[in-house]
């Protein structure tokens, strides 16, 4: 829900199309378990910084106009 209820407020506002939330929820999910390895692993905050503005722009990206 923490995930989808962002992305259901886009769709509300007419940011986001409501086709392409699954393919969002989906990213984000598995950006987050990713995130949890690189963590483990001893990732750097520079190295987060990185995926982080990675996944943003890519969830920017499906946007409507984007």
């Amino acid at each position: 829900d923490a995930i989808r209820l962002p992305l259901d407020r886009a769709v509300a506002l007419r940011e986001m199309s409501p086709d392409r939330v699954p393919t969002a929820v989906a990213l984000l999910v598995t950006f987050t378990l990713g995130v949890g390895v690189l963590m483990r692993s001893g990732a750097t905050d520079a190295e987060l910084a990185t995926h982080f503005e990675a996944a943003h722009a890519l969830v920017e990206s499906l946007k409507i106009g984007a």
